[in-house]
């Protein structure tokens, strides 16, 4: 089976502590869930996107986001 990219959690430090943001596989913009303008579920996967465009065009067509292992 064909390798896919999940969503990718990381953890960033700042002055107020510890915020995890997820990367959008569209545009590849750091996301932080709490804050995401859209989501969608794929393969038991939640993916964050920074806008609804991203999540559309994703929809469309997710293998060409998650197999380009952008």
């Amino acid at each position: 089976a064909p390798a896919t990219r999940r969503s990718t959690m990381r953890t960033e430090g700042s002055m107020q502590g510890k915020t995890q943001t997820a990367k959008d596989p569209v545009c590849g913009m750091e996301v932080v869930p709490e804050h995401a303008a859209a989501t969608s579920r794929f393969r038991d996967n939640t993916i964050y996107f920074c806008s609804t465009r991203c999540k559309e065009a994703f929809n469309a067509n997710p293998a060409q986001y998650l197999d380009a292992g952008r």
